[in-house]
């Protein structure tokens, strides 16, 4: 639980899922280095330490700044947090998941394998995001041969790729559902039945 990274998921934003912290703690210490939490997710795409400090300086104001003070010593004391370079943790974060991604996916949050496997082979969707039956017979001999690795990278591009609901692109879906089935993971099938 304490390794478990945090992703800010923002559908407008280009990429809309946005790794930002390692760890709750690592999280928490940056919460209380900006004005507003959201800011976090704000400063993800800049390397410009002049530019983010640009952005988080128009919230210091000195009304702000005291009420701001306050939930800052609050968190300090329960949660034992420090001040720490936003940008600095998001760019050390994102260069320590590259390092460790052995699959990409299109999210860009990639596979990390937790076996000794160092080869994984990522399946091409149709660019045209066809679901007919030579494509779907194409997904599925690929997942009879791959990785648990390999179908995490499938689950996590198709999410990305298609539109998983009964109203759209249902022949996927439904592969999502069989692969979350057949590796045992009964609460991410919760949620994905749920949602849909």
């Amino acid at each position: 639980m304490d390794e478990a990274p945090i992703v800010c998921v923002s559908p407008t934003n280009d990429p809309p899922i946005r790794l930002v912290a390692p760890t709750i703690r690592d999280f928490l210490n940056m919460a209380t280095s900006v004005p507003h939490v959201e800011l976090i997710e704000t400063c993800w795409p800049w390397n410009d330490k002049e530019m983010t400090e640009g952005i988080l300086d128009e919230y210091r104001t000195d009304d702000f700044q005291k009420k701001r003070d306050k939930l800052l010593r609050r968190l300090h004391e329960t949660f034992g947090t420090d001040r720490v370079d936003v940008a600095e943790c998001v760019r050390q974060t994102l260069q320590d998941r590259n390092n460790k991604v052995n699959l990409p996916t299109y999210d860009g949050l990639g596979i990390v394998s937790t076996s000794d496997i160092e080869s994984v082979n990522r399946y091409m969707f149709d660019p045209e995001r066809r679901q007919d039956e030579v494509e779907i017979k194409k997904m599925q001999n690929f997942l009879s041969q791959a990785t648990t690795e390999e179908k995490l990278g499938f689950i996590r591009d198709a999410s990305y790729w298609y539109i998983l609901s009964s109203d759209y692109d249902s022949n996927v879906m439904e592969l999502v559902g069989e692969i979350l089935l057949s590796l045992q993971l009964e609460n991410e099938m919760k949620r994905f039945v749920f949602r849909n």
